[in-house]
């Protein structure tokens, strides 16, 4: 059976985890590269949340994180409105009348690693 990892949100549920700086750095070092390069290539997410970011020990010990479900993304910036998961969104998203600022995913880290 493949083993993708477990979701971010069952990774903060156990004990061992929350006191490892190191972890949790490569964790977000690991979920921003994943944000830039989807913005690298026009893709916004918009749903970025701990259900949707999976956590895997490696072998060697290093985590692996990968971002999943894309079922929201969109390509480019036009035509943007939002959607997705209200806890996880970025302010201006519910103050902007025009297209919300292209990045503003990037607000998530606070959210996701609490």
């Amino acid at each position: 059976m493949l083993n993708l990892g477990i979701t971010l949100a069952d990774y903060i549920r156990q004990d061992e985890w929350a006191c490892d700086i190191q972890k949790i750095g490569v964790m977000v070092k690991a979920l921003l590269e994943a944000v830039r390069s989807c913005h690298d290539n026009k893709i916004i997410h918009r749903d970025i949340k701990p259900e949707n970011i999976l956590v895997k020990s490696e072998s060697n010990s290093e985590l692996s994180v990968t971002l999943i479900d894309f079922g929201l993304a969109i390509m480019g910036k036009k035509g943007m409105f939002w959607v997705g998961t209200v806890g996880y969104t970025a302010p201006e998203m519910f103050v902007t009348k025009d297209d919300p600022p292209y990045g503003c995913e990037v607000y998530v880290g606070p959210l996701v690693f609490p």
